[in-house]
């Protein structure tokens, strides 16, 4: 490996791990107000177990606001006024001994009173405590075995620490963000956080750290019933992994090698491991926190993946081509910068891709270029057909038995590619593997469906590539045709129909044939051009309310009057040309004759 390909991929995983402070895998802080939910006594290990093992479905739970009504207040008054008046006329009847046991009433009820306003006012930690609920921040540590464990701690509901519309509230701004972010990068970030790592960088330091040990992805489903949304959680099914931007962390600066979670181990069983690990550690502890929040593990797999240990059983990765492109550089052509646009109709791969959607010839190079090997890059404005030069490329592909791996940070643009390749018919051969779609239950379902598919004979495939390819010489030979170029001009077909086409609204005015235009010259054109633009000032210029055929109307006729009228002109015409003739013949012998007379009068002068 060459020291500059060294160096490249250890700066570029540099850049991949953040094992600062600022990461929540690192340094884990609840999220703000508005989207904390907390969730409190309940068990961590029936949690973990019923969520992923059993793949069950939990409801939330709220802390029911106190019992008091407005009417509750209105009676205490009531009876207080009641004795108010008593205790008026008490006094003035002089009646101490009653008046004294009005004022002990009157005093008891207004005491009530204030106990039922503190009651209204308590806070949901207040009422939760009132209840007998355990509101610390750590769940409590529950032995399922045991006979006498409490139904609430493995029942299907998770208790919040929220009163009924503020619970409502902190879902409904999760559930939007969860969605927000899938339809945004198709990528699913909500996860809930099981037990925490609490362990401080220096020995000196009053400053701890909390990382998740334990993250599930999970789905916030929201359903209306009843005229009111109800919300459930569900394991998503995506893999579960160690936190690894903590372990690399304990690894590189402690030695420590943080446990691997597998499916095998419960809650209880991995923290225990976890444990063993960091028992030298003073000061470090587990805490059992429950959260749920959005997490980011993208760029971890990323940093694993430029691992060269990794590669040891396939080929390293300073053997791959691309990444020695990247991180050592390669010379190219300035010409490389752009890529060639190819005769299509006469390239032979190019007419053995089987396009699949309408492309241009700029798009059909691409695909070419890429079917032999080259890297590159297309880049164009939104509607030029860079999905669909996609979706062919990945048609293309598929026809040679390769398989294709399409990423994008966009949902939409996964989305685009993918209901093009539905509408014509390839989306059997697509799997999806983003946000919701990447459940394990969805892929099964997925590859059931493809294995359970039936699909044309392939014989009607290849008899109707055989009439395209028929259809596609007839273009060809047209296509040619209006390339070749045409008399004495040298000019193509096709702009000689473009010329016509522009000047198309002049056939209303200019209705005529040019006879024997194809020994048109350059010279021959811009003389009639030259005479036409004589004309042109002519028809400025001439006042035509003098012209003879004015008041002329000629609409009315009917086409046998035309016929008749077209004959009688013809042979004005004709009659004319004669009388020209004569009227030239005329003129010739007068001007002989006075030429012979002027001559005799000059001699006989001399």
């Amino acid at each position: 490996m060459s020291n500059l390909f060294s160096k490249g991929i250890s700066e570029l995983r540099d850049k991949l791990i953040d094992s600062s402070r600022r990461n929540k895998l690192i340094s884990y802080k609840r999220p703000s107000k508005s989207r904390n939910l907390i969730i409190i006594d309940e068990s961590a290990e029936f949690i973990y177990d019923y969520l992923v093992k059993g793949e069950g479905i939990f409801k939330f739970k709220f802390i029911p606001e106190p019992a008091i009504s407005k009417k509750d207040f209105e009676k205490i008054d009531k009876k207080i006024n009641e004795y108010k008046k008593e205790l008026e006329e008490d006094s003035k009847q002089n009646n101490n001994e009653s008046a004294k046991q009005l004022q002990f009433k009157i005093a008891n009820l207004e005491s009530e009173k204030q106990e039922l306003q503190k009651k209204a006012l308590l806070t949901a930690e207040e009422r939760a405590q009132e209840l007998g609920y355990d509101i610390s921040k750590e769940l409590p540590e529950i032995d399922l075995n045991s006979s006498n464990v409490d139904e609430k701690h493995i029942d299907d509901s998770l208790q919040t620490l929220h009163y009924p519309n503020e619970m409502d509230k902190i879902l409904t701004v999760i559930e939007r963000d969860a969605r927000a972010i899938i339809e945004e990068t198709g990528s699913n970030m909500l996860y809930l956080v099981l037990g925490l790592l609490r362990w401080k960088e220096a020995k000196n330091s009053e400053q701890f750290n909390n990382s998740p040990l334990i993250s599930i992805p999970i789905v916030l489903n929201k359903e209306k019933r009843a005229n009111k949304y109800e919300f459930t959680l569900e394991y998503s099914g995506a893999g579960i992994d160690t936190n690894r931007s903590l372990a690399e962390k304990l690894n590189n600066d402690y030695g420590i090698i943080l446990p691997e979670l597998t499916e095998e181990l419960s809650y209880y069983d991995y923290l225990k491991e976890v444990s063993e690990a960091i028992k030298l550690q003073k000061d470090w502890s587990l805490k059992h926190e429950i959260a749920i929040d959005f997490l980011k593990f993208g760029k971890i797999l990323m940093y694993q993946d430029l691992n060269e240990e990794n590669w040891k059983n396939g080929t390293p990765l300073s053997e791959k081509n691309i990444f020695k492109d990247i991180f050592e550089g390669k010379e190219i052509s300035e010409s490389a910068m752009f890529a060639e646009e190819y005769d299509i109709d006469g390239d032979k791969l190019a007419n053995k891709i089987p396009i699949v959607m309408d492309a241009d010839s700029s798009q059909h190079s691409a695909i070419v270029d890429v079917l032999n090997g080259k890297n590159l890059v297309i880049e164009g404005p939104p509607g030029t057909g860079k999905s669909q030069t996609i979706s062919n490329l990945i048609a293309a592909l598929l026809a040679e038995g390769k398989s294709v791996l399409f990423v994008s940070e966009k949902l939409a643009a996964l989305e685009v590619v993918h209901k093009r390749l539905d509408s014509i018919g390839l989306a059997d051969f697509c799997l999806e593997l983003h946000s919701h779609k990447s459940q394990k239950t969805k892929i099964l379902e997925s590859i059931k469906k493809r294995v359970e598919a039936k699909y044309n004979d392939m014989q009607i495939l290849d008899r109707t590539i055989q009439e395209i390819e028929e259809k596609k010489k007839e273009f060809k030979e047209y296509i040619d045709l209006l390339h070749e170029p045409y008399g004495a001009l040298n000019k193509k077909a096709y702009d000689i129909f473009w010329l016509v086409e522009r000047y198309n609204k002049s056939s209303e005015f200019l209705n005529f044939d040019v006879p024997n235009a194809n020994i048109y010259n350059d010279y021959k054109l811009s003389s009639t051009i030259e005479e036409l633009k004589k004309y042109q000032t002519f028809l400025k210029e001439y006042n035509f309310n003098t012209f003879y055929w004015k008041g002329l109307d000629i609409y009315n006729l009917n086409f046998v009057d035309t016929d008749i009228f077209i004959q009688t002109l013809k042979s004005l015409k004709n009659y004319f040309i004669q009388l020209q003739i004569q009227f030239d013949i005329y003129c010739h012998q007068k001007s002989r004759q006075f030429s012979e007379n002027l001559y005799s009068n000059l001699y006989l002068t001399a």
